[in-house]
């Protein structure tokens, strides 16, 4: 078992690695520099998407935070079809189809499709991946620097290295338990308390 566990140690520091230069990479081509194509904006944001949707979770949570952040950046400027690609599929309105095996992202024709992924991401086991993507989905903007790419990265891959994830605890109300209900009902009987007046009938000489 330790062979198999010195790989898989090796093959994840390689990972960790890449995916360093990649965030360095898209940070010198988006970030420190300004893109003026929205074709190529959306095809690099549609790649990275789709990266996240197949990659370990130590890997997807940077790369997440890194398209937020690229997203964020041209969020307001004049690409308003980068905010298109957070739409229903259905409602987006474009001419061509979407190529995902294009060599160019900018040649994919990426507004003709929406970030669907983030729709699978939501619901993944790991809850750091599950929060970027219903973050991106909903617009919210990056945490900084609590939530920057580089520092995710680093965090991600203390995570693993330890075998710890992140769960946040959620309490629940056990069913025998009656405490609360009863102090509820009583309060709501000591505000219903009303003073009825006697309905005067047709016998009222016999009061």
């Amino acid at each position: 078992s330790l062979p198999s566990t010195n790989a898989d140690d090796a093959q994840s520091n390689d990972e960790g690695k890449v995916i360093e230069e990649v965030i360095q990479c898209l940070d010198h081509a988006f970030l420190q520099r300004r893109e003026l194509s929205s074709t190529r904006l959306a095809g690099f944001l549609k790649r990275l998407a789709g990266s996240s949707l197949h990659c370990m979770p130590t890997s997807s949570v940077p790369l997440l935070a890194c398209t937020r952040q690229i997203a964020s950046r041209y969020s307001s400027s004049s690409s308003s079809k980068i905010e298109r690609m957070l739409e229903n599929e259905e409602d987006i309105v474009a001419e061509g189809v979407f190529s995902p095996d294009a060599e160019d992202p900018e040649h994919s024709n990426s507004h003709a499709t929406s970030l669907w992924e983030l729709s699978l991401l939501k619901y993944h086991v790991h809850p750091k991946v599950a929060e970027q993507s219903s973050n991106m989905a909903e617009g919210k903007l990056l945490k900084l620097p609590g939530e920057a790419p580089s520092k995710l990265c680093a965090q991600m891959k203390r995570d693993a290295r330890e075998g710890h994830i992140e769960q946040k605890p959620m309490w629940k109300k056990h069913p025998l338990d009656t405490t609360a209900s009863s102090r509820k009902k009583s309060r709501r009987r000591q505000n219903q308390v009303r003073f009825i007046t006697p309905r005067r009938t047709a016998n009222w000489h016999l009061q």
